[in-house]
């Protein structure tokens, strides 16, 4: 277990340096770490499980190839059990990331001002809502498509709809 929380926290160091080296990614990473740091404890702890459960069947394959019938029963009953056993590094990566949930939630400061901004994206819909928070946070339109799935484009569209909706002319009034 000590050795797979090891490979998981190899894992997001890894991933992390990219984002680290690209200009672009480090403010977004330096403001929002614990979001950024927990999504990359599921994405090694995957990783890691999944080599490992590569691993795992190509020497079952070997086995099955020098054994016989029984032997094989057995072998499969094994490999059940090894393939939760392999998969402990990606637990071990969503506990991180559960870990990291209370400081990655924004402490309401002024409550009233809360209820009148959520009055007011009512009005947006479910993916104009994500885009907005997106960019109130300071990603740019780019930053925006690449977690949203979407293209720049789109997310251009939406932005123009937003404006539209709530009678504002730049990101800095979606604060």
């Amino acid at each position: 277990m000590l050795i797979d929380f090891i490979l998981v926290i190899a894992g997001i160091v890894v991933f992390m340096i990219p984002a680290i080296l690209q200009k672009e990614r480090r403010s977004q990473f330096k403001n929002d770490f614990s979001r950024y740091f927990s999504r990359l404890a599921v994405l090694s702890g995957l990783f890691v499980s999944v080599v490992e459960l590569v691993i795992l069947i190509s020497d079952f394959e070997d086995r099955i190839q020098k054994a016989d019938v029984k032997s094989i029963i057995s072998s499969s009953t094994e490999l059940f059990l090894l393939i939760f056993v392999r998969l402990r590094p990606a637990l071990v990566g969503i506990l991180l990331k559960l870990i990291m949930i209370p400081f990655t939630k924004k402490k309401n400061d002024n409550p009233k001002n809360q209820n009148s901004q959520e009055d007011l994206f009512a009005i947006l819909s479910p993916r104009e809502k994500e885009v907005a928070r997106l960019a109130a946070r300071g990603y740019s339109n780019a930053q925006i498509a690449e977690e949203l799935f979407i293209s720049v484009e789109t997310v251009k569209r939406h932005m123009a709809t937003i404006f539209e909706k709530l009678g504002i002319e730049s990101r800095t009034q979606l604060h």
